[in-house]
């Protein structure tokens, strides 16, 4: 199992944070950790007012990625997420 802990930038244009992977066994854990202001996510089409939003400061999220899967994040302003990746297969 691998792990990546990767510091992502978020703003108004919805940006890719993980995918979940390419094979049948591919599947990926994401932890969102948020410490800047709300973030909402979801698809590529995702927007603060569709997604699932992420509160500011004590906000986490939590999501299993199976093979295909993409998790885009967007915010109303500029924001930082903090978002831990765990590979298992």
């Amino acid at each position: 199992m691998a792990i990546r802990t990767p510091t992502i930038a978020v703003n108004t244009v919805p940006v890719l944070v993980a995918s979940g992977g390419l094979g049948v066994e591919d599947h990926r854990t994401v932890i969102i950790s948020n410490a800047s202001v709300a973030v909402a996510v979801g698809g590529p089409d995702v927007t603060a007012a569709t997604g699932v939003t992420i509160a500011a400061t004590t906000g986490t999220f939590s999501l299993d990625l199976g093979p295909g899967d993409e998790l885009y994040a967007v915010a109303a302003g500029a924001a930082t997420i903090k978002v831990l990746i765990t590979r298992a297969n």
